[in-house]
């Protein structure tokens, strides 16, 4: 079923299913996605996000917002993902 709902997320970005939704938007639903599959079916989002984490700024281990520094080393170090 994961590398279905990765497939999933190709064609939606293929044709361009997300381009009327802001970053936090898309972050969201990926993130809702995500966390309904690891719920139900006890997946692993990096199966899901494969491919996938640069588009939505998204961390594919803990669902952080990669666009904002988002662990501890990060924050303590001042760093701050890049935005492609």
């Amino acid at each position: 079923m994961f590398t279905y709902l990765n497939e999933v997320i190709t064609i939606l970005k293929r044709e361009h299913c997300f381009d009327h939704l802001d970053l936090e938007k898309k972050q969201n639903l990926i993130e809702e996605i995500v966390k309904l599959a690891r719920y139900e079916d006890d997946c692993n989002p990096g199966e899901i996000l494969e491919g996938h984490t640069d588009y939505f700024k998204i961390c594919y281990c803990c669902l952080a917002k990669t666009s904002v520094p988002h662990t501890p080393f990060q924050v303590s170090m001042g760093f701050s993902a890049t935005p492609l």
